[in-house]
C-alpha cells in the first residue's frame, strides 16, 4: 500500500522519485529514463546523503541546490534490498527571474551553451507551489514502511543518467554555506602587502564558492555586501605598508560608492578584480615614493635572481654602487639586511610553489635557491613555523579544492 501511494504520487504530480543506497547506487527510479542535460546527479545524491545522517527515523528533509530546485529526502532503510534513502525531486518551486539567471550565468561559471541545457532542464522540471511543499513532506513522512518487492535490480548507467558536471556552489540557500579557505584570502592580502602581482593569477580561484546568504534573499546585494566587507578588510591591511589610512578610506568610500551604483552581477565581479589592481597600485605607487632609485633596482635583481646564489657583492654592483654603502641604504629604506630580504622572498616564493603538490620539495628548493633540502628545510620552519612537507599537505590546492563542494 505505501509503494502504491508513492506510485500515485509520482503519476498525479510528475515528481522524479529516485531509490537509493548510502554510496548512492540508484536501484530505480520514476520515470525510469530521465533525461539532464547538466549532469548534476551525483552532486545531488551527496548533498542528500549528508542530509539524511542529520535526520531521525522517517523524518524528511529539504535539500535546495544552487538552480533554485528543491528535492526532498528521507530514510528508507531496507537491509534486504539495500536501499537507505528516497530522493523525491527536483521541484521548480522560486520563478527563474532576470536576476536569478544572471546569478547563475555570473555566478556558477556556466556557458552560453549550457544556458540552452539549462532552459531544456528547467522546462522539464515539475512546478509546485511553495505553500504544497509541506504536504509533500506530510506525505512522505506517513510512509513508515515501503514494499521494495520489484526494486531490487541497480539500474545499468548510460547515457541518460548522471556523471559528476562540476560542482557548482549552492549559493542561496537559507543554511550556511563554504567561504573561500582562510589561506587563500590570507595569500591575496601577504600578496598585497608584499608588493606580489603573482597572487593576482588565483583571483578565479574565489569563484569556486558561493556567494554566502547575506542579501535578505537577493544575491546581487549578498555580493554587494561581500565587496564592501573586502574592501573594508583590506585596506586595514595594507595601511600596514605605510600608506596613509586616510587615503585608503577615501579608496575605500568611493569603491563602495561604485558597488552601490552597480546592479549588474557581472560589473560586481569586475569591481572585485578591479580593487585588487588598484591596492596593488597604491602600494606600489607608495614604495617607490619612498624607496630611492637604487634600492628599487636591487629590489628587482634580487626578485629575479632568487633561483641564484648571490651576494651582497653582485646586487651592489648591478645598482653601481659601493657594496657597503648600498647595504646600509637597503637597511634604512627597507628595514631589512639583504640576507633577511632574500630570503623572506625565497620563503614567500616557496610558499606558492608548495601549493601545487606536484611540485617536488627538492625541485622547490633549489628553485628558490637553496643548496640543499635540509638547509631549505630548517630555515622554512624557522620561518612559517612548520616544515615544508606539512605546509604543502596542508595547503596544496588540492586540499582546498575538495572545500568546492559545500555542505548544505
Amino acid at each position: 500500500m505505501q509503494q502504491e501511494a508513492l506510485n500515485l504520487f509520482y503519476y498525479t504530480t510528475g515528481i522524479p522519485i529516485h531509490y537509493l543506497s548510502s554510496d548512492g547506487t540508484r536501484y530505480q527510479q520514476m520515470p525510469r529514463t530521465q533525461i539532464d542535460p547538466l549532469k548534476r546527479m551525483d552532486h545531488i545524491i551527496k548533498l542528500a546523503a549528508d542530509r539524511v545522517r542529520r535526520l531521525s527515523g522517517h523524518e524528511t528533509g529539504a535539500v535546495v541546490d544552487d538552480l533554485h530546485q528543491h528535492y526532498f529526502v528521507r530514510s528508507a532503510g531496507s537491509q534486504e534490498h539495500h536501499i537507505d534513502m528516497l530522493l523525491i525531486g527536483p521541484v521548480q518551486v522560486h520563478e527563474m527571474t532576470q536576476e536569478r539567471w544572471d546569478a547563475l550565468f555570473y555566478n556558477g561559471g556556466f556557458s552560453l551553451q549550457d544556458k540552452a541545457l539549462l532552459q531544456e532542464h528547467y522546462e522539464k522540471t515539475p512546478n509546485l507551489p511553495f505553500v504544497q511543499l509541506k504536504y509533500v513532506k506530510l506525505l512522505l513522512e506517513q510512509l513508515e514502511t515501503l514494499d521494495y518487492t520489484g526494486v531490487v535490480d541497480s539500474i545499468e548507467e548510460g547515457e541518460d543518467f548522471y556523471e559528476v558536471r562540476r560542482a557548482v556552489p549552492g549559493a542561496y540557500s537559507d543554511e550556511p554555506v563554504d567561504h573561500a579557505p582562510f589561506t587563500l584570502e590570507q595569500d591575496f592580502l601577504d600578496g598585497l602587502v608584499n608588493g606580489d602581482r603573482s597572487v593576482l593569477e588565483r583571483i578565479g580561484d574565489f569563484d569556486k564558492y558561493p556567494i554566502p546568504p547575506i542579501g535578505n534573499g537577493n544575491p546581487v546585494r549578498a555580493y554587494k555586501n561581500v565587496l564592501i566587507s573586502g574592501v573594508s578588510v583590506a585596506i586595514r591591511r595594507v595601511a600596514q605598508v605605510g600608506i596613509d589610512f586616510r587615503d585608503l578610506q577615501h579608496y575605500s568610500d568611493a569603491f563602495i560608492t561604485r558597488v552601490e551604483q552597480t546592479d549588474d552581477m557581472g560589473n560586481l565581479l569586475k569591481l572585485f578584480q578591479q580593487m585588487f589592481y588598484d591596492l596593488f597600485d597604491m602600494v606600489d605607487e607608495y614604495r617607490q615614493e619612498s624607496y630611492s632609485q637604487s634600492v628599487i633596482i636591487g629590489i628587482k635583481y634580487i626578485r629575479n635572481h632568487l633561483d641564484s646564489s648571490f651576494r651582497l657583492d653582485n646586487v651592489a654592483q648591478e645598482v653601481g654602487l659601493n657594496p657597503r654603502y648600498f647595504g646600509t641604504l637597503f637597511k634604512e629604506e627597507t628595514g631589512k639586511t639583504i640576507l633577511q630580504f632574500v630570503t623572506d622572498e625565497r620563503i614567500n616564493l616557496a610558499k606558492r610553489l608548495l601549493k601545487d603538490r606536484q611540485n617536488d620539495i627538492s625541485d622547490v628548493a633549489v628553485h628558490v635557491g637553496f643548496s640543499s633540502q635540509s638547509h631549505f628545510t630548517q630555515v622554512f620552519r624557522k620561518k612559517v613555523g612548520k616544515t615544508p612537507k606539512v605546509y604543502q599537505e596542508t595547503h596544496s590546492s588540492m586540499d582546498e579544492d575538495k572545500k568546492e563542494v559545500p555542505g548544505v
